[in-house]
């Protein structure tokens, strides 16, 4: 039978191995997303939508919705077409 002491102690084990697992994973996206951002173009936008297509999935897992429905992809398709038009300027095209 485990003790409250000892389950206490197994919780505090367990919340430092994720926090050191936290901060080395923080440690590594901050250098990699510098290094994206002075690669620039196709890297970052790249970066950025993948980063926002985790995003949106995450988003839709914390609302219990099913992900991989029409609505899903209609927001994930027109992300991806915003993000892709702003970054390579076609709204100065097509509204100037």
């Amino acid at each position: 039978m485990i003790t409250e002491r000892e389950g206490l102690e197994e919780n505090k084990i367990y919340f430092y191995k994720d926090l050191f697992i936290r901060l080395i994973s923080s440690i590594v996206l901050i250098f990699l997303a510098l290094y994206l951002n002075y690669k620039g173009e196709f890297y970052f936008l790249a970066a950025i939508i993948i980063a926002s297509i985790i995003l949106i999935i995450e988003f839709y897992k914390l609302f219990d919705n099913y992900i991989f429905n029409t609505n899903f992809f209609i927001v994930t398709t027109s992300g991806i077409m915003a993000i892709f038009f702003i970054h390579y300027g076609a709204y100065h095209y097509f509204f100037s």
